[in-house]
């Protein structure tokens, strides 16, 4: 698993969006090993901040986030999260 640390050094962040970047950066200091219902608030900014810039993670950068929001939970809260963005996804649309 990523420590805090080594996911800064991902090859996906040298090329980020600045406001990517610091939405990640808000969201792994925020919500990373917090249970998933205290998580979830932080995901719903960070998607408000994107959509307010005109932006979205591509499919990189949302492994990359996942990566970094899952690697002190539970199985169970992985797949509660696997259903939030499921959720998310279709709140887009």
């Amino acid at each position: 698993t990523m420590n805090q640390k080594t996911w800064l050094n991902h090859p996906a962040l040298k090329t980020m969006h600045p406001v990517k970047l610091q939405v990640i950066n808000e969201l792994a200091e925020n919500a990373s090993g917090k249970p998933l219902i205290q998580t979830a608030p932080y995901l719903l900014k960070a998607q408000q901040t994107l959509k307010e810039a005109g932006l979205s993670f591509s499919s990189e950068e949302s492994a990359l986030l996942m990566e970094i929001l899952t690697q002190d939970m539970t199985p169970t809260e992985k797949q509660q999260l696997e259903r939030l963005k499921i959720f998310l996804q279709q709140q887009k649309k």
